[in-house]
């Protein structure tokens, strides 16, 4: 099927079917239809010496001989006769027509799928056309000059068109701004130096710096070229403004910014409304569309973010398949006598009464037998009923054989208990790790923060070991948190000393990676549940936000913990089961959300620092060291001979100036 046949598919669709999902891929064909023919107006317009450059030509030829193409041409020739006139638009039509013609033609050959192609179509018609004009005119240094220039810009556009890398998003962008500066709007007002605000902006206030000076660079160049005022400058300092005030709101960067633009554009040019009202307008639409929207000088990462998108989304499914199943019934008494008589009376000549002719009597029989028997999983020869034991031959080998089907009855609800805290298990961390590709497909958060982490910690192991059983980690997340960690392994030594690091390195390995702290730690449970020694570690764990200045404290068989304030010391914590003892969500780890943007500091022990007299010892200390409060703190702990291994981490926020 060729790409026109599918088109027109598309558009049978739609006028034969009612349901709004017909008309979806239409709306995105428009959409980018659209934006093909508008971006071709705004290329047709680029000049210099009062020659078109060609953009546009290289434009069509890289959307190729289909629709999209037809797109192109169809804005470079509304474009070139609205700003160039019927006579000085035939050469720019004349060429982007040669090319949509050429590529039209080898769309369906093997040649038309080359990377080459469209590039060398796009410059070999500017050779012939450009020298063609050359040759009517006269040869001179300056026209040789200006169709070389023609010739490689054509080349280049087409390819920049079709590449999704930096340098072409940049390419492109400069295009756009030198052709939109041909463009006017009311006021006097220019298209060109509203993109080359817009897009600085953009990148200033989104805290990409490389990608705002570049902007700054590429679409003040390209207005300066096209004739106009420092834009190079403004927009320069406008973006370094920006970079000064990074921990500031977005309103308060954006007025600083376009305050230092306009005042430089006074500075160092000739006064001008239209370059003011440019500027102004640009940092407004910057400010107000969501920055994600617009991405440049990044590398597009479309596909990545599709394919993690798409592998959360099975791996939900696959969670979902694993809770749609059929509930097991409570336990069908007649199956179990069923398999006890194959068992025991298949043999008996008698077996064709009992279970053939006269089978509702020996079921209604052993259905008197007491349902508390069968719980204990154990009936003996004399508990049989009454009327059962009178008809029956061998009563003591069906008592066994039913004894043997409850054991096996017993064996299979064990076994269901266990299979459902894996699967619990199983579809937890189907869950958990959907998340994290979701979270690693979404669009980072900005690396600016209102306050910075200062943090100690002291650590010592108790008195006649060598190893401390306990164990500590500090990290930083990918989204402007950070993390404060404490683990104390079941029991003392070395083997406590392996479960704490063990679950340090787990833990820290995903918070770094970017997964939330309760997914983390929904990993670390299951883990424990699944070894099935019932050995495990603590967990002290503190997260803090570095932009709001909030903190989650997860508290799982941990000591108690404790913040220090202006008004005195509060506990924080209670008494939790630790990891690993089941599946159930009530097991989980406690959540304690705190405020530590007063220069509260957060103090994380294990068991041995713990006491009545690190109570006092905090509600004597009247400084703000963390590392210092940590050392006092093992140390109080060492001179009165801790019985466990002894750690203290302490956490405080400071302000960004």
């Amino acid at each position: 099927m060729s790409v026109w046949q599918e088109r027109l598919g598309i558009i049978s669709g739609l006028f034969h079917e009612t349901r709004w999902d017909a008309a979806g891929p239409l709306l995105r064909l428009g959409l980018r239809c659209g934006g093909w023919l508008l971006a071709g107006v705004m290329l047709s317009g680029a000049q210099l010496g009062g020659r078109p450059l060609f953009l546009a030509v290289g434009l069509t030829a890289a959307c190729g001989g289909g629709l999209m193409g037809l797109s192109a041409l169809a804005g470079t020739i509304l474009g070139s006769l609205a700003l160039w006139g019927p006579l000085g638009a035939l050469e720019q039509v004349a060429a982007a027509l040669l090319c949509f013609c050429v590529c039209f033609v080898l769309r369906e050959l093997p040649v038309a799928h080359s990377r080459w192609l469209r590039p060398v179509c796009a410059a070999g018609t500017a050779l012939v056309l450009g020298g063609a004009a050359v040759w009517a005119a006269g040869p001179s240094q300056a026209g040789i000059a200006l169709a070389v220039l023609r010739v490689a810009l054509a080349g280049l556009s087409a390819a920049a068109f079709r590449r999704r890398g930096v340098v072409s998003q940049l390419f492109s962008y400069g295009a756009l701004v030198l052709g939109g500066a041909a463009v006017y709007l009311p006021l006097g007002l220019r298209c060109g130096g509203l993109i080359a605000a817009f897009w600085t902006a953009t990148a200033a206030l989104d805290r990409r710096r490389a990608a705002a000076g570049a902007a700054a660079l590429a679409g003040g160049a390209a207005m300066e070229l096209a004739g106009g005022g420092p834009y190079v400058l403004a927009l320069g300092l406008g973006c370094l403004a920006c970079r000064a005030v990074e921990g500031e709101r977005l309103v308060f960067r954006a007025a600083l910014g376009l305050l230092t633009a306009i005042s430089t554009t006074l500075l160092f040019g000739a006064p001008s409304l239209p370059l003011a009202l440019e500027l102004t307008l640009g940092t407004l639409l910057a400010a107000t569309v969501p920055a994600q929207w617009l991405r440049l000088g990044q590398e597009p990462a479309d596909t990545r973010q599709r394919q993690l998108r798409l592998a959360a989304d099975g791996l939900r499914a696959l969670g979902r398949c694993a809770q749609q199943r059929e509930e097991d019934g409570p336990g069908d008494s007649a199956a179990l006598f069923d398999r006890t008589a194959e068992q025991a009376c298949r043999l008996c000549g008698s077996f064709s009464l009992c279970w053939g002719t006269e089978s509702e009597r020996t079921i209604a029989a052993l259905n008197t037998l007491p349902a508390a028997l069968l719980d204990r999983g154990h009936v003996r020869r004399d508990e049989l009923p009454e009327a059962f034991a009178a008809i029956c031959r061998r009563p003591e080998v069906f008592a066994a054989a039913l004894n043997h089907q409850l054991e096996l009855r017993l064996c299979r609800r064990q076994g269901s208990v266990r299979l459902e805290e894996l699967r619990a298990i199983q579809t937890r961390r189907t869950t958990v790790i959907a998340r994290l590709l979701e979270q690693l497909a979404a669009p980072a958060a900005p690396p600016g923060c209102r306050y910075r982490a200062v943090m100690g910690a002291a650590a010592a192991a108790r008195s006649g070991e060598v190893v401390s059983g306990d164990a500590g980690a500090y990290c930083k997340g990918p989204d402007g948190r950070v993390y404060l960690l404490v683990c104390d392994g079941m029991g003392t030594g070395a083997e406590a000393a392996r479960l704490s690091h063990a679950a340090v390195d787990a833990l820290s390995a995903l918070l770094q990676a970017g997964a939330a702290a309760a997914d983390a730690l929904t990993l670390l449970g299951g883990t424990y549940l699944l070894r099935g020694d019932g050995a495990f570690s603590t967990v002290d764990l503190a997260e803090v936000d570095l932009h709001s200045g909030e903190a989650v404290l997860y508290k799982w068989g941990a000591a108690p913990s404790y913040l220090l304030t202006a008004d005195g010391i509060k506990r924080v914590g209670t008494a939790t089961l630790p990891p690993g003892l089941g599946a159930d969500e009530t097991l989980s780890a406690e959540t304690v959300r705190l405020s530590l943007r007063r220069g509260e500091m957060l103090v994380l022990i294990s068991d041995g620092a713990g006491g009545a007299e690190t109570e006092r010892l905090l509600g004597a200390y009247d400084g703000y060291a963390p590392r210092e409060l940590a050392g006092r703190i093992v140390q109080a702990a060492q001179d009165r001979a801790a019985s466990d291994d002894m750690t203290a981490a302490v956490i405080r926020l400071e302000r960004v100036q």
